[in-house]
């Protein structure tokens, strides 16, 4: 492939394919790790959330990883981590309080956990089989979603609604 450019599909049915190769695995399942990868930068940006960078190799415990700024590029974690440390004091318990003065935070927050579950959406649009292995994209959305919501009833429900909202920013 030419430096300094993207592939492109000819390229790789040109080459059988072989530019997907990432060591140890095969090309199919480095494409379903590039198509999951793929559903969460597609959302971010359609969200209008950053987008640093992302990958198909190996980060920690990930078969891949994408990340919203350098500062979170050894570990999707650390970014939902900081999200949830700077949500938990602002969310007061009384049901009903106005969080108009969040609402920048809240709105981030619910783009987050739509963009967490597009990786796995993703898998499932355009792959024939989804990958073990995202279950910690499902932790990491369930986490800001119980900030966000009451119950864990309601907390359900919103993991329902954001898989919607990625299912229908990716078709």
């Amino acid at each position: 492939l030419a430096a300094g450019r993207y592939p492109f599909r000819s390229d790789l049915e040109r080459d059988g394919g072989r530019g997907l190769r990432v060591p140890g695995r095969s090309a199919q399942f480095t494409r379903n790790i590039a198509f999951h990868e793929s559903g969460h930068i597609i959302t971010a940006r359609l969200l209008g959330e950053p987008v640093a960078g992302s990958t198909v190799d190996k980060v920690g415990n990930h078969f891949g990883c994408t990340w919203a700024s350098d500062d979170h590029r050894d570990g999707p974690e650390d970014e939902t981590l900081q999200l949830c440390s700077q949500l938990a004091p602002l969310m007061d318990d009384d049901v009903g309080d106005n969080r108009a003065g969040i609402a920048a935070e809240l709105l981030h927050a619910q783009h987050l956990v739509v963009s967490l579950l597009a990786g796995t959406i993703a898998e499932e649009l355009f792959c024939s089989e989804v990958l073990s292995g995202s279950e910690h994209d499902l932790e990491e959305a369930t986490a800001v979603a119980a900030l966000i919501t009451r119950s864990p009833r309601s907390v359900a429900a919103y993991l329902g609604f954001a898989q919607a909202e990625a299912r229908a920013l990716l078709t």
